[in-house]
Parts: structure tokens; sequence; C-alpha cells
């Protein structure tokens, strides 16, 4: 069962809390067999701020395949299709990013617990303290209950 939650939780694509990494890791995460550049693009369309920030990700990937760098990216470049620029090619999410990300939605999936997990022991907390009551009232009841038989059989018996 947790591993289902934890994978409906890492198929979302879109969390206004997370930061635009996060997002545009989550793309390439939600597309294991890769993604073209006109697609993620699309995808950002109406994000145009994140796209530039995205378009850097994979402008990077694109020249650590080609010229040999190794500048920091979520992705990297799976094939050259066309004229053999960034935008003509297909890309996925590297290795480390993947298990980043992985840990990320983890960590997130336990914060979540643990709120459930507290809300959950207040409320234990709130229903003990209410039994505690309820216990504490039944004592005092059955001590004037015995007071009373000792009072009645004391009278019955003079």
């Amino acid at each position: 069962m947790r591993e289902v939650k934890l994978y409906k939780i890492m198929n979302k694509e879109i969390k206004e809390g997370d930061g635009i990494h996060v997002r545009a890791v989550r793309y390439g995460y939600n597309r294991s067999n890769g993604f073209m550049y006109k697609e993620i693009e699309k995808w950002y369309s109406k994000r145009d701020k994140e796209w530039q920030i995205v378009k850097k990700f994979l402008n990077d990937a694109f020249d650590n395949f080609t010229r040999g760098l190794n500048r920091e990216t979520p992705y990297i470049l799976l094939e050259q299709l066309g004229n053999k620029n960034a935008d003509e090619s297909k890309y996925t999410l590297s290795y480390q990013a993947y298990i980043q990300y992985f840990e990320y939605e983890k960590l997130q999936q336990a914060k979540e617990d643990t709120k459930l997990a507290m809300n959950l022991s207040q409320k234990a907390l709130k229903t003990s303290n209410h039994t505690l009551w309820v216990a504490i009232i039944t004592l005092v009841i059955t001590f004037f209950a015995l007071l009373f038989s000792i009072y009645f059989s004391i009278r019955q018996t003079s």
C-alpha cells in the first residue's frame, strides 16, 4: 500500500509548492522513455520564466554530450535527431537526478506521514484524557455506592 501511495505522489506533474528544479526533474521522471525538446518546450509554454531555466538544463545536457563538457544538469541527451541541434534531440533524466528526486519524494511522503501520525496521536491523547476522566468519575461513583452500601448495611443490622 505504501509503494502505491508513493507512486501516486511521484506521478504528479505540477505541484505549486515545489521549486522549478523539482518540477523540471518530475517532468523527466514521468517520462522514463525520454522526451523530445519540443514536447517539454510545449509543456512549459505558459511558464516562460521556468522555461528559460529548463532550456538551460537541456542546452547544458546537449553541450555535455556533443562537446564533452561536464555541466551540472538533471537531464542527459539520449539521441540527436534531424539537424543535430539541441531542439531536435531526445532527452531523459540523469541517474543522479532520478535518485535525488526519488529521495526527495520519499522525504515528502515521510513529512506527510509524520503530520498524519501527529494528528492521530493528538486525537488518541484527547481520547485517553476523556477516558481517564470517565474512569475517575466511575471510581468516585463506585466509592460513594460502597459508602452507601456500608451505611445501609450497618443501619439494617442495628
